[in-house]
C-alpha cells in the first residue's frame, strides 16, 4: 500500500514539473517559448536577412532571462509572461561598435515595448503597444 502511494505521489510531482518547464505553444505543435532559439525574421513588417557578420539575429527565452544577438552585440534582460502577455524589461547589450546600428537600436527598442505574444507552429510573433509586429522563426 505504501508502494502505491508513494508511486502515485511521485508520478503527481513529475507531472506538476512537467507542465511548468516550458511556455506552452497555443496549437500544441511546434516549439514552446522557451528554451528554443529564435531566429528574426520580420521586423515592422521588414523581412530580415542574415547580417553581413553571418551571424543571425535571434532571442532566447530561459527561467525569466533573454539572451540573444541583435546583428552586431550580444543582447540580455529579462520577461515575464502570462496567458499571451510577455514583458521584456532590463535589457542590455555588449557595445561593439558596428558600421550599421540602426536595425540594431530599432530591434532592442520594439522588444523592450512588447506586450503579448503568439506561438504558432515554427511562428513566435511579439505585439507591442503600438502594434508593431516582430517575427521569429524555430532555429532549434
Amino acid at each position: 500500500m505504501k508502494n502505491y502511494f508513494l508511486i502515485g505521489f511521485i508520478t503527481l510531482i513529475f507531472s506538476f514539473s512537467a507542465c511548468k518547464s516550458h511556455k506552452t505553444n497555443q496549437h500544441g505543435n511546434g516549439p514552446f517559448l522557451e528554451n528554443t532559439r529564435w531566429k528574426l525574421t520580420k521586423l515592422d513588417a521588414e523581412s530580415i536577412s542574415t547580417p553581413a557578420s553571418g551571424k543571425e539575429i535571434y532571442i532566447q527565452f530561459n527561467k525569466g532571462k533573454i539572451d540573444g544577438f541583435s546583428g552586431c552585440n550580444k543582447i540580455g534582460g529579462k520577461y515575464k509572461t502570462s496567458d499571451n502577455t510577455l514583458k521584456i524589461t532590463d535589457i542590455i547589450s555588449t557595445k561593439m561598435a558596428c558600421p550599421e546600428m540602426k536595425m540594431e537600436n530599432t530591434f532592442t527598442q520594439a522588444l523592450s515595448k512588447t506586450e503579448s505574444y503568439t506561438l504558432k507552429d515554427k511562428i513566435l510573433s511579439l505585439t507591442s503597444s503600438d502594434n508593431s509586429i516582430i517575427i521569429f522563426e524555430a532555429m532549434n
